[in-house]
């Protein structure tokens, strides 16, 4: 995921501070979005003893937020830096970069979704704190920006917390 998940600012020396929160946010938009997608697939492709709580609470849940997410990533990319973070085409051929890292939730076990899920909502959390820090060192972190990102973090946190002692759980340990 370091091919996706770094955004270096010192390789694009010419953009001004807009730029790079619009190149942060349109990311970070693309990255919730192939979230939301994974987890959505993983509601309808769960299966087997745990069916039930994961089906209906567990990726119900994080699909649901993931969405709830976006459109304040969205909303708030166009408000500090034009519409261009909202074009549907380029957040699908982002999003797709993204979700093809991960194995998808049709090909494997109920275990295996949950580890890859963990994986997918820790590397938005990384995400998040490079985001978080390269746009604060910049000067382009607003206070409500910060607010976002951090009660987005403490969310995602949450989940990372879910998945991983469904993994646990399930291996035995």
């Amino acid at each position: 995921m370091e091919e996706i998940l770094i955004i270096k600012p010192e390789e694009m020396p010419d953009l001004d501070v807009t730029q790079l929160q619009g190149k942060y946010l349109f990311t970070y938009a693309a990255y919730l979005r192939a979230g939301y997608v994974w987890f959505h697939a993983a509601h309808h492709l769960t299966r087997g003893l745990s069916f039930s709580g994961d089906h209906a609470i567990l990726y119900d849940k994080i699909y649901t937020t993931l969405l709830e997410m976006i459109d304040a990533a969205i909303e708030r990319g166009i408000g500090l830096t034009g519409p261009h973070v909202a074009c549907p085409l380029q957040l699908s051929i982002a999003s797709t970069q993204i979700i093809t890292c991960y194995p998808s939730p049709a090909e494997i076990s109920s275990t295996a979704i949950a580890a890859s899920g963990h994986s997918i909502v820790c590397d938005m959390i990384k995400f998040i704190e490079q985001m978080n820090q390269c746009l604060e060192d910049a000067g382009g972190l607003t206070l409500g920006l910060s607010d976002l990102l951090a009660a987005d973090a403490n969310t995602l946190e949450g989940f990372v917390y879910l998945l991983k002692q469904w993994t646990l759980t399930e291996m035995g340990t």
